[in-house]
């Protein structure tokens, strides 16, 4: 899933894009990507989405974007640059978090506020998929 919080203006113009043009979307969304991913820009500026609603406001789209798109992250690429005098090294990892302990964690922050650092603990543990040094 392509996450709408965090996604470049091309990626979701082409994913908005490929979501109207897809057959299960019809005739029915009338959206046009340019103008759509202006407004999530604009909007995601101002505060992070909580879910697609927030986001999209046209519900065919939002549907049929629903399939590809979301609000939250599974997997991250980091990369980083270190430099000491002339040597310059470059690291890149590739993280993926379990969905279900996001999921756990949300559930047990929303039903006791006094196990949020423990969830949030939870949360954070990913696994390495990559790294490379270069």
């Amino acid at each position: 899933m392509v996450n709408v919080n965090t996604a470049s203006p091309e990626v979701l113009i082409a994913l908005i894009n490929g979501a109207l043009s897809s057959p299960t979307a019809g005739r029915q969304c009338r959206s046009n990507a340019e103008s759509v991913v202006e407004e999530i820009v604009a909007k995601r500026r101002e505060k992070k989405f909580k879910n697609l609603n927030d986001a999209v406001s046209d519900a065919c789209l939002r549907t049929t974007l629903g399939k590809v798109a979301g609000v939250a992250s599974t997997y991250f690429r980091i990369e980083s640059v270190g430099v000491v005098g002339i040597i310059q090294k470059k690291i890149v990892a590739v993280l993926k978090r379990d969905a279900q302990q996001t999921n756990q964690a949300n559930a047990t922050n929303q039903a006791n506020a006094a196990n949020q650092a423990n969830a949030a603990n939870q949360a954070n543990q990913m696994t390495m998929l990559y790294f490379k040094v270069e």
